[in-house]
């Protein structure tokens, strides 16, 4: 792990997933798994640093590579759904 200040810690619930371990850190942020109950399966979990929070190119660029594959598409999915957000804010 890098020296990044852990946002979470084991136990934590993010919507419908709860925190397992943290997997990874890095310029992009820091990776955990996590356990989604509902569909009884470990996803993965990112939580961007707080430059990403103010820059549309930088949150554009973590949600498109979130939908690179099949299954970060349907953890976006759900994520998406649980947050409210309109179906036309999803990348292209």
């Amino acid at each position: 792990m890098s020296d990044l200040a852990m946002p979470l810690t084991v136990g934590t619930r993010v919507g419908p997933y709860e925190v397992v371990e943290a997997i990874g850190a890095g310029g992009m942020g820091v990776v955990f798994r996590a356990r989604d109950h509902a569909l009884a399966r470990d996803v993965a979990v990112k939580v961007l640093p707080p430059a990403f929070i103010d820059d549309d190119d930088r949150r554009q660029l973590a949600r498109r590579l979130c939908l690179v594959g099949t299954r970060a598409t349907t953890v976006w999915q759900r994520a998406r759904d649980h947050l409210g957000e309109r179906s036309g804010d999803e990348p292209n």
